[in-house]
């Protein structure tokens, strides 16, 4: 009897709790403003609220766990439906959950600068809000964490940068020319002017526009003739000069399709002394591999449009790493006449450029302004936090050969963040050398003795296995036979990190 009466009341309390939690997720329901992050959750359990309790109410809503506030005890979930108010209401009515509520956007006070091209009321050849790369990044937001640092330096190896323009004034460091009679502070193209624009112009100066980089500062090593033109010779001196002088990160707006042993060795050069390598991945709309977007340790990087959809002419293959901004781009050019404006009939001073070498620069700019705010950390750090954080884009949620980790996201990246609609699967790139050049190999991905996936590299020894499940137990194997010669080697103990890239390289 007395048994009998314990359970008559624990059922009503547990009713009292059923209807209590039906009235609250009403509540809830009907307070819900926004806005928040698609398909998530928070979750805290009751007190005591056993684990078998816990993964069954998952399971009831198809959610599963993402993250979670330990200090807190509140669980991350992500939900199967689009519908976050209806998870919300019907998490709230189980017995053994406190509370569940979206995943909300809290958003930062951004930092408007008072460049005209950026914002304002400027009247005249462009209009305010001409500039929206930095805003489609979410680099407002960004500055009010970090406005960068002087001690970073972004070299820009290029055509060179017209010194005389005054939205650089104070912004530039020592930097060199590797090509015969033409200084590295004249720029006859056009082109690395406009790319140092983007990158780290000088910002909040109540001049024209406002750089990635704001305090950042730039390193004018030219590496391209006034027509445009360069060679493997100059273009390696330049990364190798730029890295012994002080660079933290190198744009590398240019490229060709021919993989070059001596560009990889002056690549490995810089990424050894620290150096964040970023390159644009090419304009030809295509699948070929563009060099050095395409080499070892470069963050190679493609071009998307105001709407976040890929611009027709940025490539797509192994080497994008991130995508960003690339169309209708606002920047500096030379103040007098340069090839651009004489042949072309571009405006001197400011005018709009297409390409991915347009996009690179806003990567490095990134990368600088991370630099800054997180303190130093190695180009492998750099290169993850900013795959990491980077937007889902183009309806893809992992790696894709077309944005890359997604398009650039500034706010998440410094301080390391998930990027927004992503999955948390990684991926593991490296090349593969023999003797310390590449070597066309066969490259074997296992995951707890199991074999996962299996590539051949091609003569540039490089390689990418995405899309893959984050976390350890993989191995990676490569084996190449040359003539009489066989050789094989295998890494172990490889982790892949969450939306991000391992780096592994096998000398064989």
């Amino acid at each position: 009897m007395r048994k009998g009466r314990q359970g008559k009341s624990w059922f009503v309390f547990w009713g009292f709790v059923v209807l209590l939690t039906l009235l609250l997720a009403a509540a809830v329901q009907g307070d819900i403003p926004g806005p928040y992050l698609p398909g998530e959750v928070l979750v805290k359990f009751r007190p005591g609220a056993a684990k078998a309790d816990v993964e069954a109410v998952k399971a009831r809503h198809g959610a599963k766990e993402i993250g979670s506030i330990d200090r807190l005890k509140v669980k991350v979930l992500k939900v199967r439906t689009a519908a976050v108010e209806d998870a919300v209401r019907r998490l709230n009515a189980e017995p053994g959950v406190l509370y569940a509520e979206p995943n909300y956007i809290v958003q930062a006070l951004a930092v408007a600068p008072d460049d005209p091209y950026f914002g304002g009321s400027y009247v005249g050849a462009f209009e305010s809000g001409s500039q929206w790369g930095p805003q489609q990044v979410y680099a407002p937001e960004a500055w009010s964490l970090s406005t960068g640092s002087a001690s970073i330096i972004i070299a820009v190896n290029d055509t060179g940068v017209d010194a005389s323009h005054p939205d650089l004034a104070g912004k530039l460091v020592a930097g060199t020319s590797y090509i015969s009679g033409e200084s590295e502070l004249a720029d006859g193209y056009g082109h690395g002017t406009h790319v140092a624009g983007i990158a780290a112009a000088a910002t909040n100066n109540s001049a024209g526009i406002a750089g990635l980089g704001w305090d950042c500062k730039i390193m004018p090593v030219k590496v391209l003739d006034d027509t445009g033109s360069g060679s493997v010779s100059s273009v390696a001196n330049g990364v190798i000069w730029a890295a012994d002088h002080g660079a933290w990160v190198i744009n590398m707006s240019y490229g060709g399709n021919s993989y070059s042993q001596t560009e990889q060795e002056a690549l490995n050069h810089a990424y050894n002394q620290g150096c964040v390598l970023v390159a644009a991945a090419g304009n030809g709309g295509n699948r070929l591999i563009n060099y050095p977007a395409g080499s070892n340790y470069v963050l190679g990087v493609g071009a998307t449009t105001q709407t976040d959809a890929l611009a027709s002419f940025s490539n797509f293959n192994r080497s994008v790493t991130v995508a960003a901004p690339g169309v209708s781009i606002l920047s500096l050019l030379p103040v007098g006449e340069s090839y651009l404006s004489r042949v072309y009939g571009y405006n001197t001073s400011y005018d709009f450029l297409d390409g991915t070498s347009m996009s690179a620069p806003h990567v490095a700019g990134a990368a600088a302004l991370y630099l800054s705010y997180a303190g130093p950390a190695s180009p492998l750090a750099v290169r993850q936090a900013l795959e990491r954080s980077a937007d889902a884009a183009g309806g893809y949620t992992g790696w894709n050969p077309y944005f890359g980790y997604g398009r650039l996201n500034l706010y998440r990246a410094l301080p390391g963040a998930f990027g927004a609609n992503r999955d948390t699967a990684g991926g593991i790139v490296g090349q593969i050398t023999s003797q310390g050049v590449a070597a066309n190999a066969q490259v074997s991905l296992y995951r707890n003795g199991v074999l996962v996936a299996r590539q051949k590299t091609g003569r540039p020894g490089l390689y990418r296995f995405s899309n893959l499940a984050a976390g350890g137990g993989y191995s990676v194997t490569a084996s190449a036979k040359s003539g009489r010669r066989s050789a094989a080697a295998t890494v172990s103990g490889v982790s892949v990190p969450a939306g991000a890239d391992a780096q592994v390289d096998i000398a064989l």
